[in-house]
């Protein structure tokens, strides 16, 4: 039996393999997927440079191959549980299969005793407090209470200073405003805690008595003016406008037309057009009748004309033997209908030609020999071309290879025939230790493809008993 690349093995030989059929050599970090037939990392990451090389603990992820918190830390430098970060009143639990925050019981401590009265004399206060269970949370409730208290002798205390003059009593004619001053709690203040003065002197306004009626306008047409009065009662003051002033006779005064333009040129040279003329009233006046007239014109019969048309268009395909694209050619011809008389012209295209590109089915073809200079790409398009689309020259498969790319294409993208030496001799110099292999992907398009490649010789190892295979291919 053969131990063969990806886990595959085989019996007798090599030539027929059983197991994994993955495209790469899957690195230790990696093993080959049987569904998607991709090295795939074994403990997180998607590629090989980003593969975790152990698995990662309880609450971590792999990410770009470190295992790292999937919610981030908490206050102790540990791992979250709960993917939202619990506020200060919470706590990460585990409901119904997964962590969340909850919110903490939340309860009040027992009340302290009474502090000592806060006056010696007149009224004071005490003061106790109690304590919410969650720190820096709050409980439904105060956290303190406070009651008076009445030591034996009364307080002397001074008045406060007084409050603003409160608003006038009145808007206007005589009013009394007020303003107050406060003793402090518990203490006898000697004077008024009150005053009160007058206010409001200056006189009142007054309301306006009804319009007087509009008088004759100064014009009888084209825009006059007219006005009208009012008094303020009882002799006071009104605000506003004792006159008003509006325009009348807005109505533009009759005038006489001006004479006739000339006629329009004619709508139509034949079969019934029209032509039209106008006329001017002068500016600020109104004239009786219409300032346009319409007339008949061109009353000649007309020759019929019909526009050329285009029939509708027929599509056939024309391959280029050799290429890679074939063109698909649209043709028309003119009289769909005919033209005629004073008709226009068929505009347009007759023929149009579009370029179609051909792509063939993708075909991968690895060289991984031992002697990389023995090696041969030689693949024939028949009829067609060939494309080439990823090329590798490495130590080991990696993603496609700008440069290497473009040296295989100079030699075969869009020839029939494409041969090359998939060797350093070919690539140039890698740095990268081991054996330099080549990876290939290709199409033909639009001919017959066949191919005769070759892997390079092997150097063999002389005794007996022993065997060493590569890829699939056993040598002994």
């Amino acid at each position: 039996m053969c131990l063969c690349q990806n886990g595959a093995s085989s019996y007798p030989s090599c030539t027929i393999v059983k197991g994994n059929h993955c495209p790469e050599v899957c690195s230790s970090l990696q093993y080959c997927d049987r569904v998607s037939e991709q090295c795939l990392c074994r403990y997180g990451g998607t590629t090989v440079d980003t593969c975790c090389i152990h698995p990662c603990r309880k609450y971590e992820v792999c990410n770009q191959g470190t295992c790292k918190c999937a919610y981030g830390k908490n206050d102790r430098g540990n791992c979250r549980r709960c993917k939202e970060r619990c506020e200060l009143d919470e706590k990460c639990v585990k409901r119904d299969g997964r962590y969340k925050c909850v919110q903490k019981p939340r309860e009040w401590s027992n009340w302290s005793s009474w502090s000592k009265c806060s006056k010696t004399c007149g009224t004071g206060e005490q003061t106790r407090t109690r304590t919410c269970s969650v720190k820096h949370g709050t409980c439904n409730g105060e956290s303190a209470e406070t009651r008076p208290c009445y030591p034996a002798a009364p307080c002397t205390g001074t008045w406060g200073s007084w409050e603003p003059w409160s608003t006038c009593s009145k808007s206007c004619g005589r009013g009394t405003k007020t303003r107050a001053r406060v003793c402090p709690k518990g203490l006898f203040c000697p004077g008024v805690g009150h005053q009160q003065e007058v206010c409001g002197v200056h006189p009142c306004i007054g309301n306006w008595g009804h319009w007087s009626a509009w008088s004759q306008c100064s014009k009888t047409c084209g825009g006059g003016t007219r006005t009208r009065t009012r008094s303020c009662e009882n002799h006071l003051k009104c605000h506003g406008f004792s006159r008003e002033e509006q325009a009348c006779n807005l109505h533009a005064c009759i005038g006489q037309w001006g004479p006739w333009e000339h006629w329009s040129q004619c709508s139509r040279t034949c079969d019934g057009g029209e032509r039209h003329r106008s006329r001017s009233c002068p500016p600020g006046l109104t004239c009786k009748g219409g300032a346009d007239e319409v007339g008949g014109c061109g009353a000649a019969p007309c020759i019929i004309s019909v526009d050329c048309g285009w029939c509708p268009f027929k599509t056939k395909k024309e391959t280029i033997p050799g290429q890679c694209r074939f063109q698909e050619v649209k043709e028309r011809t003119r009289n769909c209908p005919k033209r005629l008389g004073n008709g226009a012209k068929c505009k347009g295209q007759a023929r149009i030609v579009k370029d179609i590109t051909i792509t063939g089915k993708m075909i991968s073809r690895d060289f991984h020999s031992g002697n990389p200079e023995g090696n041969r790409f030689y693949a024939r398009c028949a009829g067609g071309c060939i494309s080439i689309h990823k090329v590798v020259h490495f130590c080991h498969s990696r993603g496609n290879d700008a440069g290497d790319l473009q040296k295989v294409k100079n030699v075969c993208e869009g020839k029939e025939v494409c041969s090359f030496t998939p060797a350093p001799s070919f690539f140039g110099h890698k740095h990268c230790s081991g054996v330099k292999k080549t990876w290939v992907t290709y199409s033909c398009n639009n001919g017959h493809l066949t191919t005769n490649h070759q892997d390079g010789p092997q150097h063999h190892h002389h005794g007996h008993g022993h065997k060493k295979c590569f890829l699939i291919f056993c040598f002994g």
